[in-house]
């Protein structure tokens, strides 16, 4: 855990070479990862990949991500507390209401079908006043933008959206 205490019933990811795994919302979507859960005292076993691999530990008090060669140096592992990112929407001096904002780790994750792939993306909808929260959310520097959606009618394959007005977020 992030107080460095054991942690029990860690979910944990290893993507390897060929197997992505999709983090949105702070939920996992492995997309054929291999998955563990740890013991009672926080101990996990990995099995021996044959390429390059990334591993995804989640938990309700923290989350970490490592790449294979960090995680083979030490097998002990410190999660890290989730952040939070509050904000309003504004258009000028006017808050935006009902309108679709994302955060997005993804900028300098540029696909390779050589080595595992690791994506983290949040969504979330402002209220009447324009305010949006992201839980959950992993710390690093990521880019919040408002997604604006056309040329099609919702829940169409035609709906395409686009991301617009962003700026940087440094998460801690």
């Amino acid at each position: 855990l992030p107080d460095g205490s054991p942690a029990e019933g860690v979910e944990i990811y290893m993507a390897s070479k060929g197997h992505q795994i999709y983090i949105n919302g702070g939920n996992v979507h492995d997309q054929g990862a291999f998955k563990t859960v740890t013991d009672g005292e926080g101990r996990y076993q990995l099995p021996f990949p044959d390429s390059l691999y990334a591993v995804v530990f989640m938990h309700d008090q923290g989350w970490r991500q490592l790449k294979g060669e960090q995680l083979d140096k030490s097998k002990n592992v410190k999660l890290k507390k989730w952040s939070r990112l509050e904000g309003v929407l504004m258009q000028g001096d006017e808050a935006i209401a009902n309108e679709s904002v994302t955060l997005n780790f993804n900028a300098n994750n540029v696909y390779d079908p050589e080595r595992p792939q690791v994506y983290w993306n949040y969504g979330a909808q402002t209220d009447a006043e324009g305010k949006f929260v992201f839980d959950r959310v992993q710390s690093g520097s990521a880019t919040v933008s408002r997604m604006v959606s056309f040329g099609g009618e919702e829940g169409t394959m035609y709906l395409m959206s686009s991301y617009t007005h962003s700026t940087q977020a440094d998460l801690k």
